[in-house]
């Protein structure tokens, strides 16, 4: 009787500790079923924050929006001042040029910072790659 006592107790130990649970706080929640905690979007891996403009990636002077529930996204638009120039990809700004000794001209910024000054539009110049 007393062994029995003695595995009846070693069980419940075992049983409080948690030993042989294959649980896993890791696995990833089905978001899409259970949805997600405030603040956070459902994506492939489970629930996680979302990417903010400061983690987006936009390019200088280049406008970012983020909707409530969503990754932020950069625009294809620009700070007052600046215009978006499609081809380069890049905000241009509005009255300079990559003509050299020109007012307004950014050509010896673009080439103290190593890249290339693009003016796809007139007076519209950016530094690119």
């Amino acid at each position: 009787m007393r062994y029995f006592k003695h595995i009846a107790l070693f069980l419940f130990v075992l049983l409080l500790s948690g030993a042989g649970c294959s649980c896993d706080d890791t696995t990833p929640v089905d978001c899409e079923v259970s949805g997600c905690p405030e603040g956070e979007i459902c994506d492939t891996g489970g629930c996680r924050l979302p990417i903010t403009c400061g983690e987006a990636g936009c390019l200088e002077h280049q406008l970012c929006e983020q909707p409530p529930g969503e990754d932020a996204r950069c625009l294809e638009e620009c700070e007052e001042g600046w215009a978006w120039q499609p081809a380069a990809g890049i905000c241009g700004r509005i009255g300079s040029t990559c003509q050299p000794g020109v007012e307004g001209s950014i050509l010896s910024d673009c080439e103290d910072a190593g890249r290339a000054c693009v003016e796809e539009v007139e007076w519209q110049a950016a530094c690119g790659d």
